[in-house]
């Protein structure tokens, strides 16, 4: 099994107003904007070479999915962290083999469900009740199965992410799970938390936590 960093997640309450002060911060704007019709969200997306930052919110044109929304997006304590501004609350490994990764993990993270965009086939477990595992700490996981990744169909802008810190007291038992994650991410013990630092293409360095 192998596991690599797929991408980062950033929540908002307000994809339109937000965008505009993560795009600031990274200095260019999205590449892709999306949406998501079985969580009832939508995203904007950016390139960071092999991997991309995703920005999250619910969608308010989208009707009710009638379940909980990933990422804790609905949750009440979630959004009022979020009213704060945009907020870096889970990131994301991919796998050759999720049922294998999902197995080892040290919390549920729910089924593997299937889930389709244009050309795009993915599979990926959502937990029940939408909340990320490990307070964010224990990442989605993803196993493309069909399509150019992402990361591969959005312009280069030259910016990278230099390093993922990710905080938990259980750090152990997530680094047992995941094995050798391929990418900048530095898992250690400590209060959970979640920061991240990108490079610019101007060279200017910015965090999101």
């Amino acid at each position: 099994m192998t596991t690599k960093l797929d991408h980062i997640i950033i929540g908002c309450l307000d994809l339109s107003v937000d965008q505009a002060a993560v795009a600031m911060k990274l200095g260019m704007p999205p590449a892709a904007r999306g949406k998501h019709d079985m969580m009832g969200t939508h995203n904007a997306l950016w390139n960071m070479g092999e991997f991309y930052i995703e920005l999250v919110a619910i969608d308010p044109e989208a009707p009710d999915p009638g379940r909980p929304r990933w990422f804790g997006l609905g949750d009440p304590d979630i959004r009022a962290h979020l009213a704060e501004g945009p907020r870096l609350i889970n990131w994301a490994v991919s796998t050759d083999n999720a049922e294998a990764l999902i197995a080892a993990a040290p919390v549920d993270l729910g089924p593997v469900e299937s889930f389709t965009r244009s050309d795009l086939r993915w599979k990926l477990a959502v937990p029940v009740d939408g909340v990320p595992g490990k307070e964010g700490a224990f990442p989605l996981t993803i196993q493309w199965t069909e399509g150019m990744h992402p990361a591969q169909r959005l312009p280069d802008m030259g910016s990278r992410c230099e390093a993922l810190a990710v905080s938990h007291p259980d750090a152990a038992e997530i680094s047992a799970a995941l094995g050798a994650v391929e990418g900048p991410v530095e898992i250690s013990e400590g209060p959970a938390s979640l920061s991240g630092r990108i490079a610019r293409s101007d060279g200017q360095i910015v965090t999101f936590d």
